[in-house]
């Protein structure tokens, strides 16, 4: 297998078990994120695997650098990326108070490069 591919598979297992693990105690507002995110999902790691997304150091998604894309994919990136800022702020505050989400945010990416 690939490794765009394998890199795809893994963020999708990881966002379901965040999913299922979250969605015991999640509040209305996160459920509303979590089924958002949902419905991108399949799309976003289509374009992963095309090699337009990349995972940045800091957890977000990013257009490969010197890719051309329509504006509907900067958009979908655009509230991917603003929601998993949300998702982030949130563990952050269930973690620990004083965590924010961009310290979230590279604590996934970091976990991804290790793995």
């Amino acid at each position: 297998m690939n490794r765009k591919y394998l890199n795809a598979l893994y963020t999708m297992t990881i966002t379901t078990v965040v999913f299922i693990s979250q969605s015991v105690i999640a509040s209305p507002h996160e459920n509303f994120i979590r089924e958002r995110m949902k419905d991108r999902l399949t799309e976003v790691v289509e374009l992963k695997i095309e090699g337009i997304f990349i995972e940045g150091d800091d957890g977000y998604l990013h257009v490969v650098p010197n890719k051309k894309v329509s504006g509907s994919v900067e958009r979908l990136m655009t509230m991917e990326n603003i929601d998993r800022k949300e998702v982030y702020r949130t563990i952050g505050l269930k973690a620990t108070p004083i965590m924010i989400a961009g310290e979230v945010g590279k604590m996934r990416a970091e976990l991804r490069k290790n793995n």
